[in-house]
């Protein structure tokens, strides 16, 4: 279970400084559109936050190798659309 929990605080970390990330360019932004587009990824990543969250608390038994890599893959993905998002940078494709 030790492993469970450090995983789960280390994608809290990540959470909390993408939020951070965003206040900072909400309070930097210049124009309403920016600040929106802020709030946007902010409500986006706590989605992704709370699914990764419950994924770890009910791993699926059987091939957990799999599952884990899942997980991280879902993980960088959501992390890089958000800063993606939050900077206007296309997404590859």
């Amino acid at each position: 279970m030790a492993s469970r929990k450090n995983l789960k605080k280390r994608i809290k970390n990540a959470y909390e400084t993408m939020l951070y990330l965003c206040m900072v360019e909400a309070s930097a932004a210049e124009n309403q559109q920016q600040r929106e587009k802020a709030a946007e990824v902010m409500t986006d990543l706590a989605v992704l936050f709370q699914d990764l969250v419950c994924r770890i608390s009910h791993t699926e038994p059987g091939s957990t190798k799999l599952f884990y890599q899942k997980l991280r893959n879902d993980f960088a993905e959501g992390m890089k659309a958000a800063l993606d998002k939050l900077y206007d940078q296309p997404a590859e494709a």
